[in-house]
């Protein structure tokens, strides 16, 4: 209840030349100090003032009240600060991530308008987020990581053992999954309306254009290098000859993109491959907005992955705005928790 400008004052402002001097001298006092005969001036300060003069005689003023002297505004005050302290705690469990982004403009706004057509209407724009479909990976070997090191060891990579993209029913399963990202919906499955974060007229999760599948070009470049011999074929009848031609492929094509990280080589045996897709969800969203995106990506995969021929059932989607979703849940989490230790402490 101490009076923040009082505190500022007393800080910043006491004793500048620019400031109102509501310094007085009460009275001198001539010491007993016989050899320095040192002249004390007793002094009070603004800060001083206010508290005595203005502040503990309003905080302490006291109304009789059937023969008891009631302090009135003392238990006002506590009674507002108990009653706010309440409130803000209601608030305070309530609190979340963010559900939708800062708007710099109205919705109103020339410039909103035009950007909400532009996205939802022309998925217009470069910040669409981009993910990646990984086949060939069980997961990630943490044994010895330290969660309070996360930039020392973040573990080892842990390699599907029985991965395998030669025979012909695994290209196909590809080919098919490739197809089935393009043609993903933003709608779930026993609903009506696309989920808020899918920025496409045609109700797209995935933009069709932007799915890299590199069984689609692996083949196409097949048949023009080697005269029309059938990739699809050749997995079955010389799976060594698959493998050299695909790793081939990867080191060696040279059109607008390159396939060098997207087709994973370890001792000359198949390590994993990864499809780039980009989603029509901009960057950045909101957990709420996003969440529910990724949910229908996570749905696809588990059914891709119940699907998969033997040699293909190690397969996840990835992004950076999912891993990022954890950070931002622990932003608020860790709010929680430091109130916790903050309130347990004060009471000890």
């Amino acid at each position: 209840m101490y009076p923040s400008f009082v505190i500022l004052y007393s800080v910043h402002f006491e004793g500048k030349p620019f400031c109102c001097p509501c310094i007085r001298k009460s009275r001198n006092d001539v010491g007993d100090d016989v050899e320095s005969n040192v002249i004390i001036e007793e002094t009070k300060s603004c800060g001083n003032i206010i508290i005595s003069n203005m502040y503990v005689p309003t905080v302490s003023y006291t109304m009789k009240i059937k023969g008891h002297n009631i302090p009135v505004v003392a238990i006002g005050c506590v009674t507002f600060m108990v009653g706010l302290f309440f409130l803000m705690g209601s608030f305070a469990l309530k609190l979340d991530t963010p559900t939708e982004q800062d708007d710099s403009f109205g919705s109103n706004h020339m410039f909103s308008k035009f950007m909400n057509d532009y996205d939802n209407l022309y998925a217009g724009g470069d910040n669409f987020l981009p993910g990646e479909l990984i086949f060939g990976l069980q997961g990630i070997n943490r044994d010895r990581f330290e969660r309070f090191n996360p930039s020392g060891y973040r573990g080892i990579a842990v390699l599907d053992s029985e991965f395998d993209i030669a025979p012909k029913a695994n290209q196909q399963f590809i080919l098919d999954v490739c197809s089935n990202l393009k043609d993903l919906s933003c709608i779930p499955k026993y609903g009506t309306v696309k989920e808020a974060g899918c920025r496409d007229s045609l109700n797209r999760l995935i933009k069709s254009e932007d799915v890299d599948c590199f069984m689609e070009v692996f083949h196409e470049w097949h048949d023009i290098t080697f005269n029309g011999t059938q990739a699809l074929d050749l997995g079955d009848a010389n799976r060594t000859l698959f493998y050299d031609r695909l790793k081939q492929f990867s080191l060696t094509y040279d059109g607008e993109k390159s396939y060098e990280n997207k087709i994973g080589f370890m001792d000359n045996k198949i390590a994993f491959v990864a499809i780039p897709f980009t989603t029509t969800m901009k960057m950045f969203q909101s957990v709420a907005i996003k969440e529910p995106v990724f949910s229908l990506l996570d749905q696809h995969v588990e059914g891709a992955r119940s699907g998969a021929p033997i040699g293909l059932q190690s397969v996840f989607q990835t992004n950076f705005d999912q891993m990022w979703t954890q950070t931002e849940k622990g932003i608020v989490t860790g709010m929680y928790n430091s109130s916790i230790c903050c309130f347990i402490s004060y009471n000890r």
